[in-house]
């Protein structure tokens, strides 16, 4: 190896310590190595009492990789290094994401660190200490998984929808306002039923979104299409007195339904035999203030803090009628 490469020492021992934390066999290749290994910011020459679980997001991660000699990743594995390395960690319960509060998905500062817990182990690797380390980590292991399980459904948002359903939501970013939608905006106009949710969250770790597909053929939406689009909105609600598909967009930073926005939410719904109305979500009036040049005609504006009014921007078409 080069000079820049870790020691075979520093590797093998990092793969010995994955083995016995029972990570599975597509964990112990080199780049889960390499990952465990920046995460817990090691290096060649460097002692294990000085690893340290600092946060990481994908990139930088990803760029500390190839600055220290351990491995080029191309961009696109983005994806791959997060599900495949750092989303194993996080099912171990080895690693937690965002330790130090919520964030919304795609937010820049997503991050992960591993647990206090993983890094006491380590530092404790190639010492004499090391086996009792292991020892008691492991005796504990149930127990350190149920204290970060329970830290995490605490931080969830969980709304019920029709039928007593209930749906955890996302924390952080559009979570909040996608409760409100669920709750407030669905009590005030009679929606009876929910089609969609993006970004809700399984019983274990990852973010899927909620549909309800006997709904969806019902209605001859093209689920296909639906479901591999990268358009899809936020949330779709159906009121079913009035044969209404309502669109919503939960706006927090950015992102108003204009008209090219529009334009690509009506091919999801191609020859479907419903009205469809297109509906911006906003947690506030001075949000919807900002962002009011960017919203089309033909759409309507509902605010969270006003929740039993509309705001229409298509003159005498009202929402429902």
């Amino acid at each position: 190896m080069s000079s820049n490469n870790p020691t075979p020492n520093l590797e093998q021992l990092m793969l010995e310590a994955m083995k016995d934390l029972g990570l599975p066999d597509k964990m112990q290749g080199d780049t889960p190595i390499f990952v465990l290994l920046v995460m817990l910011d090691m290096k060649p020459a460097k002692s294990w009492s000085e690893a340290n679980n600092q946060k990481w997001g994908i990139t930088p991660l990803m760029n500390k990789m190839r600055e220290l000699g351990f491995k080029n990743l191309a961009p696109n594995t983005r994806e791959n290094i997060r599900d495949d390395c750092v989303g194993q960690l996080i099912d171990a319960e080895l690693a937690t994401e965002n330790p130090d509060k919520p964030r919304p998905k795609n937010s820049p500062k997503y991050c992960y660190q591993i647990n206090q817990e993983v890094l006491y182990l380590v530092k404790k690797i190639g010492s004499a200490d090391y086996p009792i380390a292991l020892n008691n980590f492991l005796s504990n292991y149930q127990t350190i998984k149920h204290k970060y399980q329970a830290k995490r459904q605490s931080q969830r948002l969980n709304v019920k929808i029709a039928h007593n359903f209930s749906v955890s939501i996302a924390p952080g970013g559009q979570g909040v306002l996608i409760k409100s939608v669920l709750q407030d905006f669905c009590k005030y106009f009679n929606i009876d039923k929910v089609l969609y949710i993006d970004n809700t969250v399984d019983t274990d770790r990852g973010y899927s979104p909620f549909i309800d597909e006997d709904l969806i053929n019902d209605l001859g939406i093209d689920i296909d299409k639906f479901k591999n689009s990268y358009d899809k909105p936020d949330i779709v609600l159906y009121k079913s007195d009035k044969k209404y598909l309502i669109i919503i967009e939960a706006v927090k930073t950015g992102g108003a339904i204009n008209v090219e926005r529009r334009d690509r939410l009506l091919s999801l719904f191609e020859n479907v035999d419903v009205k469809l109305s297109f509906v911006n979500a906003f947690e506030s009036f001075k949000e919807l203030k900002r962002l009011t040049q960017e919203i089309t005609w033909e759409t309507h504006a509902w605010i969270m803090e006003f929740p039993d009014h509309m705001i229409h921007f298509n003159g005498d078409q009202y929402l429902f009628h």
